[in-house]
């Protein structure tokens, strides 16, 4: 912990979405990303909030007719990863 950051070369395990949520939290503003950094932070929050709300309901005992009703209210850009992880360089 008393080591200072070092620069990774090569590839990552991390997406830059998974980054950027790690570094800000849930928080979108204040957070000192440029505006497509912060449009893909938004993204995967956005993505996350829906999976968690989904995930609530399927362990709470919630009629399997509230799983097919869930899925129509993803939003389209959580389908396409790179819309919603950002694209590993």
């Amino acid at each position: 912990t008393r080591s200072k950051p070092i620069r990774v070369e090569g590839d990552t395990l991390l997406y830059p979405a998974q980054f950027y949520r790690l570094i800000s939290g849930e928080c979108e503003q204040n957070t000192g990303l440029n505006s497509s950094q912060l449009s893909l932070l938004q993204n995967y929050n956005a993505c996350a909030r829906f999976t968690r709300r989904v995930s609530r309901r399927r362990h709470s005992g919630a009629p399997s007719e509230d799983y097919v009703d869930s899925c129509s209210q993803r939003p389209d850009y959580c389908f396409d990863p790179k819309l919603w992880l950002g694209e590993k360089n």
